[in-house]
């Protein structure tokens, strides 16, 4: 209950930094400049000072004590004459609080995958480039991608945004939108993918998610090594994770794999069943994109992002973005019912997770709570 009652208070953005170093980070070798410019004559001064700052600012500036009590977004900003003022010094403080927790705690010596981070990159030409995680508010960004107007001349390079999301929180809509929230495998129909947007077939979501799930779960004899079959850790990252797995499974498994897919139309997946498969996953190197933890699909501590956005205040730091751009008529973020805030329902899935299944998931997510203020709960 102490674990409940932590989330129900925190689960929204909280921000602090851990007194110590409580979880050890497998690195991914254990798990197998030009400054911007408007192209606009019409920027206001104070933009170009802020990107000027922004790209000349020390690595290693201090910060104040405080400084992790500061990274959430005040509501009362909004109503302030100044708010532009205030959001800016909101994205600075934010910045700022990145570099030195890149460095504190090592996060600046992670290898990311890179062509994870390509596949979760989305580009509006001329306005912005995003790294925004599945999960992650990812589809509110590709669409309004989509929006942007193609015959106007924006900025070169591009805005650099970082879309961030509490762990937690990102764990709970995989499992809603990849396992169903717990619901037989076989609801998984036309009028599921039509209401939930969904565009990926059946068998899709048995090849990448469910049979390997199964198997991890022991629902059937575990045959394949697949640390036998590990190579090294670049060709890991640069791979379909969830397919890879089903190769190795369907190879070992032969036409009896074809077999299992009717037999387990009606399973289901505890969200305990889920965070042990997202462990699972971990450990044999070879985690999925859509919960990958963010500092290995977006690169936070080597890529120098202008503005770091929060899914859970996401409305008003899309509005100040746009406004920065310039370019605010007829573009509105339109906010992904499965990626927002997260609800009382999910608060709950943590409810009766294990002690220790929660202190792997903590340990794998480490970086992502302590670059970006996300507060550990209390196990």
């Amino acid at each position: 209950m102490a674990l409940l009652s932590f989330i129900l208070q925190h689960f929204s953005f909280q921000s602090t930094t851990p007194e110590k170093d409580l979880y050890k980070l497998y690195t991914v070798e254990e798990i197998s400049s030009k400054k911007p410019t408007f192209a606009s004559k019409e920027v206001l001064t104070t933009k170009r000072e802020f990107l000027y700052a922004h790209d000349n600012a020390s690595q290693a500036r201090p910060l104040d004590d405080d400084m992790t009590s500061s990274l959430t977004l005040d509501p009362d900003i909004l109503s302030r004459s100044n708010h532009d003022e205030a959001m800016a010094s909101l994205m600075e403080r934010r910045r700022a609080y990145l570099r030195r927790q890149c460095i504190a705690t090592n996060a600046n010596k992670v290898k990311p995958a890179m062509k994870w981070i390509t596949r979760v990159t989305l580009n509006a030409k001329g306005f912005f480039r995003v790294c925004a995680t599945p999960k992650g508010g990812s589809t509110s960004w590709r669409q309004l991608t989509l929006r942007m107007p193609k015959d106007v001349v924006g900025r070169s390079p591009p805005l650099q945004i970082l879309s961030v999301r509490h762990p937690l929180a990102r764990l709970a809509s995989a499992y809603r939108d990849k396992f169903l929230g717990g619901l037989p495998l076989y609801k998984y129909d036309q009028e599921w993918r039509q209401k939930t947007k969904s565009r990926m077939p059946w068998y899709n979501e048995w090849e990448t998610f469910w049979f390997s799930a199964l198997a991890a779960r022991g629902s059937f004899p575990f045959r394949p090594n697949l640390r036998m079959r590990a190579r090294n850790a670049t060709y890991w990252a640069n791979v379909d994770h969830g397919r890879e797995i089903y190769k190795v499974l369907k190879n070992s498994y032969g036409k009896a794999g074809f077999r299992l897919r009717s037999d387990f139309r009606n399973a289901s997946f505890t969200f305990e069943d889920f965070l042990r498969y997202v462990v699972w996953t971990h450990d044999v190197g070879f985690m999925n994109k859509h919960w990958a933890p963010l500092v290995f699909l977006c690169n936070p501590c080597k890529h120098r992002y202008h503005f770091i956005v929060h899914l859970e205040t996401i409305a008003p730091e899309f509005n100040y973005v746009m406004n920065f751009l310039n370019h605010t008529e007829g573009i509105e973020l339109k906010e992904d019912r499965k990626t927002k805030t997260t609800n009382r329902s999910d608060i709950y899935l943590y409810e009766d997770i294990p002690k220790d299944i929660m202190e792997r998931i903590l340990e794998i997510y480490k970086f992502d709570f302590e670059l970006f203020g996300y507060r550990y709960p209390s196990l």
